[in-house]
């Protein structure tokens, strides 16, 4: 599993990690943003509260299923703004499980890059004396393609798109939620 992990000052990576190594330094920007109000698509920018933010995403092979990808970004929560309980704060009553998180980077040259997309699993609220801090945990959609049982037709010399297009579509996943890159290759068999 590949982990990602940004240290974070201001709205800028300082560096980044893969694993345990450090491999670059670089300038690209990024932000964290939540959806508070569903159907709205009013995305509400948290980045200058965030501490940390990780997430991952394994592949699937012939040995090990799929899972999905997560999240968790560490807040800066001294005035309780992320606590689902302070019904006075300005994310009251919306910050709730299942509302959609996003992370994206944007470089230096301008290029805007999803990083994570998914949804909140659960906010923990640690309030220590010294630092007070909201960990916001999220999955990404691939956990509908663990929850949910794909049926489909024996597929015979199908172009790899298209099947990989159906296998999201059985699998709960909207056409609007996701991005396939076409594919040339040809699948002899294929059942699900």
């Amino acid at each position: 599993m590949a982990i990602l992990t940004l240290n974070i000052s201001d709205t800028n990576v300082s560096s980044y990690t893969l694993g345990l190594a450090i491999v670059s330094s670089f300038g690209a920007a990024y932000s964290v943003e939540i959806d508070l109000s569903p159907g709205s698509e009013a995305w509400e920018n948290i980045t200058p509260y965030v501490l940390k933010a990780q997430w991952s995403r394994d592949l699937a092979d012939i040995d090990n299923p799929i899972e999905a990808g997560g999240a968790s970004v560490i807040l800066d929560n001294t005035d309780r703004r992320f606590a689902p309980d302070n019904t006075g704060g300005p994310y009251s009553p919306n910050l709730l499980p299942n509302r959609q998180v996003r992370i994206q980077g944007t470089t230096d040259a301008g290029s805007l890059y999803r990083l994570f997309h998914g949804f909140i699993e659960s906010i923990a609220l640690k309030p220590d004396l010294g630092r007070q801090t909201a960990t916001i945990d999220c999955n990404d959609r691939g956990i509908k393609l663990k929850e949910n049982r794909i049926d489909m037709p024996l597929r015979v010399d199908y172009n790899a798109g298209s099947l990989i297009t159906e296998v999201l579509s059985f699998g709960g996943i909207a056409s609007d939620q996701r991005s396939i890159d076409p594919a040339f290759d040809l699948i002899n068999f294929a059942w699900f």
